[in-house]
């Protein structure tokens, strides 16, 4: 004959009971702050950790801003990064090549020193950073030697992360904004010669988007933009070299 155990109402009511109890004393704490407060959240922060956010950069746009917020808040693991300003923040990275782990990290407006300021964006697997910088520091005017000091810099921290960093050659402007290109060139001297330095890869976009020495018009919306045909181009050049 088979033996049923009934179970004890007395011990369940006090179970409950206790329970219930112990629910209510712990949301009595939490809201009045009373003990054991700090134990529970000390419990809550170590079982669930809060994301870091960078915190607000003055000095800097609120696009700026939000998209780094971004960055630092909804983090993801790619082997290859885009990184630069609105030239690499305009184009759709993971369409242009799919089937590579890739991910945009451009900022419409930034700088040299923009960038070094937010290198902890960069996701923790990567392998390789493909740099473009140097529109906005020219169109600024951004002392010569800053520039490259803090290009220095972010290849620095990059190499010391693991990471391979990769120079793209600052884009050439178009006819309009012509006078730049002198120091456009001279940036690109002195960043071939990090890239020696460093024992990394400089890759020239400007062979094919402007050998001339000039952004063919073909290419710009603007004399400093690219339209779609230019990012094929682009594209074209630094897939070869892409971490799968």
């Amino acid at each position: 004959m088979e033996t049923r155990y009934l179970p004890n109402y007395k011990t369940v009511f006090m179970a409950t009971f206790c329970l219930a109890v112990g629910l209510s004393y712990g949301m009595a704490s939490i809201q009045y702050e009373f003990f054991p407060y700090s134990q529970i959240i000390w419990l809550k922060k170590s079982l669930f950790p809060e994301k870091k956010v960078k915190p607000f950069s003055k000095g800097y746009s609120y696009y700026y801003n939000r998209k780094v917020s971004f960055f630092s808040t909804y983090t993801v693991n790619a082997r290859n990064v885009m990184l630069g300003d609105s030239i690499t923040d305009d184009a759709e990275w993971h369409e242009l090549l799919p089937g590579y782990s890739i991910v945009n990290r451009g900022i419409a407006g930034d700088t040299i020193a923009g960038t070094l300021n937010r290198l902890d964006v960069i996701p923790s697997d990567t392998k390789q950073v493909f740099l473009m910088l140097g529109t906005n520091d020219i169109i600024r005017r951004t002392p010569f030697d800053e520039m490259v000091k803090n290009y220095q810099i972010i290849l620095a921290r990059l190499q010391a992360r693991g990471i391979t960093p990769i120079i793209q050659s600052t884009l050439f402007f178009g006819e309009r904004f012509k006078p730049f290109n002198l120091t456009v060139t001279r940036l690109n001297d002195e960043l071939l010669a990090l890239a020696k330095n460093f024992g990394i890869q400089y890759i020239d976009l400007n062979e094919r988007l402007a050998p001339d020495g000039v952004l063919e018009a073909k290419y710009t919306i603007d004399g400093i933009h690219l339209y779609g045909a230019g990012y094929i181009q682009w594209q074209q050049v630094i897939e070869p070299i892409l971490e799968k």
